[in-house]
């Protein structure tokens, strides 16, 4: 019997917490983790099938956060951005 294997990235969760967003800021406060920074470092945002992915300006990696909600938060955030 020939068995191959497939190889498969997947994203562990590392923390849970409480992803939050200010009138001049969004964070992220964890048990083992948080981040913190003002609008104008935001690089990007992008919504993928993994989560929300937070491109922070001189920062290669993004923040990758799982919702409940993601419009709410998407909505609240371009209403900042586009003042």
């Amino acid at each position: 019997m020939g068995v191959s294997s497939v190889p498969k990235e997947v994203i562990d969760k590392e923390d849970s917490g409480a992803f939050y967003i200010t009138n001049q800021r969004i964070g992220y406060q964890g048990y083992r983790k948080q981040f913190s920074f003002p609008f104008k470092k935001i690089g990007s945002l992008e919504l993928r099938s993994d989560g929300l992915h937070i491109f922070k300006e001189g920062k290669e990696a993004p923040y990758i956060l799982q919702l409940k909600d993601y419009e709410v938060a998407l909505a609240i955030i371009s209403s900042i951005l586009n003042r």
